[in-house]
């Protein structure tokens, strides 16, 4: 999963703090960092790849179904 997070974000100012929530294993703060970032993404493909980054980890319980 990090590398998926790496090639969606990297240029990315919430980066950083995508970074720090997930290596703290803290769900709540990467599930806000990352609805934060929805249509702040410069290409299409990487927005669509995050919503379904998003999806998959909603599946799995990871994060509160939408």
């Amino acid at each position: 999963m990090c590398a998926i997070i790496q090639s969606i974000f990297q240029d990315h100012p919430c980066y950083r703090a995508i970074k720090k929530s997930l290596a703290a294993n803290d769900r709540q703060k990467l599930f806000l960092e990352l609805n934060s970032t929805v249509g702040t993404l410069e290409k299409k493909r990487k927005e669509e790849r995050m919503d379904e980054l998003i999806k998959h980890l909603q599946l799995r319980g990871c994060f509160p179904a939408a």
